[in-house]
């Protein structure tokens, strides 16, 4: 009976992922590709519990769209965040970088969005544009808040020494 019941169980994660993926393939939205299986049924569940007449397809489909929802207000905060940070970096060498490799920094903000830390996630290849871009950061100290008088952390932010 036990061995049945986490058979069944295992299915049905298969499915939601199944049937997530498809979802986010029709909208082309990757709002699975930083959420671990394990913390999209977690949420799943308790979606389900505070929502028990709920069926799992519609459930699967709520917690979707606050993922892509947390998304599209993270995208458009990291868009206003480098608008902040550009002015900081100081990088007189942008116009002989082949192309426009970008950095990946991982930004840890307090509540009021003071800088909390920072954390190089991808390098450009370019160890003077990634420490440029970094100085910029935390140079920068606090972020703005967005339009909703929110701060998104962590934050991942990505800078080019072209734009």
């Amino acid at each position: 009976m036990i061995a049945e019941m986490r058979t069944m169980a295992t299915q049905m994660q298969i499915w939601v992922l199944g049937y997530l993926s498809g979802v986010a393939m029709s909208l082309n939205k990757n709002a699975l590709a930083d959420t671990s299986p394990e913390d999209l049924y977690r949420a799943i569940d308790t979606y389900c519990q505070a929502n028990p007449k709920t069926n799992l397809d519609m459930a699967a489909t709520a917690v979707f769209a606050s993922l892509v929802q947390a998304i599209g207000a993270s995208g458009t905060y990291a868009s206003l965040a480098r608008a902040a940070i550009r002015p900081n970096i100081v990088y007189p060498d942008a116009g002989a970088v082949p192309g426009n490799p970008s950095a990946d920094f991982q930004v840890n903000l307090a509540p009021d969005g003071t800088i909390a830390g920072v954390k190089l996630l991808k390098s450009s290849g370019i160890p003077a544009w990634d420490d440029a871009a970094e100085r910029g950061l935390r140079k920068t100290e606090k972020l703005p808040r967005d339009a909703g008088g929110r701060i998104y952390s962590p934050l991942t932010i990505r800078l080019s020494p072209k734009d």
